[in-house]
């Protein structure tokens, strides 16, 4: 069973390694450092995490997750409506938030040369596709949407955000971003 100070505990170590991360990077990462980070002991570290392997695979998803946090949630839009919102979120986001980004990415590229963190993020891909809140509010919406289609969307939102970094034109991102995902969810196309 899980306490509200547990969940403060696990929030603290997963936050004090998004902080050393981001500081010292994640080649430097180690348990005995984000317990001195987090302040907690080694035994806190084991009740949460088997492994470090878990806590950057749980940090990963807690990074996406953030990524996703502000996203304003409608109970009544329709497909093209909770898209057209992701792509002004990601706009915005990726401007206010650029640090969860910059995890985001860094996880992502990480994983190019660690197998193992490859592998990781493999066993944790369909949660992140599939079972993050914008995809349920699609699904919910309109349950003929598919894997195919969700993963469309993913591929395609990552791209997006390294234009929204790079670029920085709402002018001119938002309407591809408008076109690209209405194709994807056209039922002619």
């Amino acid at each position: 069973m899980s306490t509200k100070k547990g969940e403060e505990t696990k929030e603290k170590i997963m936050r004090a390694t998004v902080d050393f991360i981001v500081r010292d990077g994640i080649e430097n990462v180690g348990i005995n450092k984000i317990i001195k980070e987090a302040s907690v002991s080694k035994g806190s570290f084991y009740h949460y995490f088997s492994s470090m392997d878990e806590l950057i695979k749980e940090v990963a998803i807690y990074t996406f997750e953030r990524c996703l946090q502000h996203m304003p949630l409608s109970q009544t839009s329709s497909v093209e409506d909770i898209v057209k919102n992701l792509g002004k979120h990601i706009f915005t986001s990726v401007r206010n938030h650029n640090r969860d980004y910059y995890l985001l990415f860094l996880f992502i590229s990480k994983s190019f040369v660690d197998e193992e963190l490859r592998q990781s993020f493999r066993t944790i891909f369909s949660n992140i596709v599939y079972n993050n809140t914008v995809a349920q509010q699609i699904m919910h919406e309109n349950p003929e949407i598919d894997a195919e289609q969700l993963q469309t969307l993913d591929m395609l939102a990552l791209g997006f955000i390294v234009h929204c970094h790079l670029l920085q034109d709402e002018e001119q991102l938002l309407p591809v971003w408008n076109r690209m995902t209405s194709h994807l969810f056209n039922k002619e196309g």
